[in-house]
């Protein structure tokens, strides 16, 4: 499965302006599956715009990306800040997955950062739910980018059957390095595709250079997109890959989890 990483900024608190970038984007890649960053549909760092931006996933934008994502046969993952259809008033940061036939799959991010330049507890409300998006027999978990120093959210996914994990972000110039060594090790304990997209451009106080890339199931770098350019970087996903990993460090056939949170 072909998928492409869109390495581009949003326009900060234009959501009509950022579907029509999705829409482009559609027009110069073949890939079946395109990943954009966290929060792409509104841009990161936004404050309290958030309020006024949040999305309804059954809501008129989103019903324009899935007729995109119907016409043209593509897949979409990408991020949004979503209204809570349970508790009013309440807004999750979400990875948002819209399929070839139009059905939408969200995931809401578990670890909410809340130190140096982050504030994201005083806007969101921690998500509970894993989700997997299927695409072409390919099984894909969402998380969103402090998440990731989480093992235990990745290892269940790949217990669950996935063959793959994407990560969007939000990583800061600072703290992108982090990330960096982290991304891989998710892949190698898990024998997966770690599939990384971050935001890119300046917003505000924060400063973002990208660096979207992927990684296979044995710890080999696919694709890395250059500091600072935007870019569509494209990469045939290759399941065979993950079989042979698994033959040769059976991690996930060894794993253990009874009792791995308890203290008896």
């Amino acid at each position: 499965m072909k998928i492409a990483l869109i390495q581009i900024p949003s326009v900060i608190g234009d959501v009509k302006a950022n579907i029509a970038k999705i829409e482009k984007c559609m027009g110069e890649t073949d890939a079946e599956l395109l990943i954009f960053p966290e929060m792409f549909l509104t841009g990161y760092n936004i404050g309290d715009m958030l309020f006024t931006l949040a999305l309804d996933v059954e809501g008129d934008e989103m019903e324009k990306l899935s007729s995109l994502c119907r016409s043209n046969k593509r897949s979409i993952i990408f991020g949004m800040p979503r209204k809570d259809d349970v508790i009013r008033g309440e807004v999750l940061n979400s990875s948002v997955a819209i399929g070839a036939d139009g059905e939408v799959t969200f995931y809401d991010k578990w670890h909410l950062p809340n130190f140096g330049p982050f504030d994201e507890r005083r806007y969101f409300r921690q998500g509970h739910h894993l989700a997997v998006f299927e695409i072409n027999g390919i099984k894909l978990g969402l998380i969103i980018c402090y998440d990731i120093f989480f093992p235990e959210l990745t290892k269940q996914y790949a217990l669950m059957g996935c063959d793959g994990v994407v990560c969007i972000s939000a990583a800061p110039s600072i703290t992108l390095r982090f990330f960096e060594a982290i991304v891989p090790a998710r892949a190698i304990e898990n024998t997966i595709f770690m599939i990384y997209s971050n935001v890119i451009g300046n917003e505000k106080n924060l400063i973002f250079k990208g660096g979207a890339q992927v990684w296979g199931p044995r710890g080999d770098r696919k694709v890395r997109a250059e500091d600072f350019k935007e870019c569509i970087i494209e990469l045939d996903l290759d399941m065979a890959e993950v079989e042979t990993a698994r033959r040769l460090r059976p991690v996930l056939k060894d794993t253990r989890i009874e009792g791995l949170f308890s203290n008896d």
